[in-house]
């Protein structure tokens, strides 16, 4: 899995704590000001430049405050991936390993950091909003030249996060449905 570690560290910014806000845009913290808990099914697809599915996966997640986590890939290969607050544990079940990685640092270089740090939000991207048949969508392009996105958009429905969609350098998109 190509966008394993972007998509680790994009979970895990959902409850990386958040972090009084200075001058935040309002239409972010109506967004994010419920993500304090999230439990469910997700689906992935990865497609490539010319729009060709590359691979779908397919898992359940649970997150809650503060900084608890737990995405577990289920279809085509089993990996699970648990935070505890400290430390990121990734286990891949086919190869029998497991990586463990220091959470903050991990969570920092996610496109979803600005959500529990909506303070941030200016700082590290350059930010549009758009609405698109009910849907609140917050497209994201990282200032930083190393990042390992171009950009993110990040989509809601009546306040609640449905999913998004990452596009790498190389034109790749992973896209990910709640």
């Amino acid at each position: 899995m190509q966008m394993f570690p972007l998509l680790l560290a994009a979970a895990l910014a959902l409850l990386a704590g958040a972090q009084p806000a200075l001058a935040v845009d309002p239409r972010i913290e109506e967004l994010t000001g419920s993500l304090e808990t999230l439990t469910g099914r997700f689906e992935q697809q990865v497609v490539d430049e010319t729009g060709r599915l590359v691979e779908e996966s397919t898992g359940a997640l649970a997150l809650s405050e503060p900084n608890l986590f737990r995405w577990h890939y289920e279809t085509p290969y089993e990996q699970l991936i648990v935070a505890d607050g400290n430390r990121v544990w990734m286990h891949d079940v086919e190869l029998e390993q497991v990586t463990v990685k220091d959470q903050d640092t991990a969570a920092s270089s996610s496109p979803l950091y600005v959500l529990t740090r909506p303070a941030t939000l200016e700082e590290r991207y350059e930010v549009s909003y758009s609405k698109q048949d009910g849907v609140e969508l917050i497209l994201l392009r990282p200032r930083a030249p190393e990042a390992e996105f171009e950009w993110v958009e990040i989509a809601f429905v009546d306040s609640v996060l449905e999913g998004l969609v990452i596009q790498d350098g190389f034109g790749q998109q992973t896209r990910i449905r709640l």
